[in-house]
């Protein structure tokens, strides 16, 4: 009898890059969407991270900020690749949640209007609501 192995091989090696595929597409997309808010942006951004603990796509989205929100998100993006910078050049509202959705490739999806702390509860998870928003 003579058998050959190399399907055997080329199909493990299909299953094993399946898996790696499926273990860096997202999740959770979370979408961020801020305006002149460099001050509390950078705790909910490093929060956020901290608690998560699925494979998850984030998009900060800056609504044409005058603070230095820019120099905060581009930081936080260098320092955190699945994290993607949007700077609008004109503040467009809440409609700039659309373009975190079309570029949104996540099971589920995650909109942040509001900045919050996010806590690693052991029973659960929860935010706590910066006020001033």
């Amino acid at each position: 009898m003579n058998f050959s192995l190399t399907p055997i091989i080329s199909n493990q090696l299909e299953l094993e890059s399946e898996n790696i595929m499926a273990i860096k597409s997202p999740l959770i997309s979370t979408v961020v969407l801020n305006w002149n808010r460099a001050d509390l942006l950078f705790s909910t951004l490093k929060s956020y991270i901290e608690t998560i603990s699925v494979p998850y796509e984030m998009f900060i989205i800056d609504n044409a900020s005058s603070d230095n929100s820019k120099s905060v998100i581009n930081e936080f993006c260098q320092n955190n690749p699945d994290a993607n910078a949007i700077f609008l050049p004109k503040n467009i509202g809440g409609e700039a949640i659309n373009i975190g959705f079309e570029k949104a490739r996540g099971k589920y999806l995650h909109i942040r209007v509001k900045l919050i702390i996010y806590r690693n509860n052991p029973k659960n998870y929860q935010s706590i609501s910066i006020p001033n928003w």
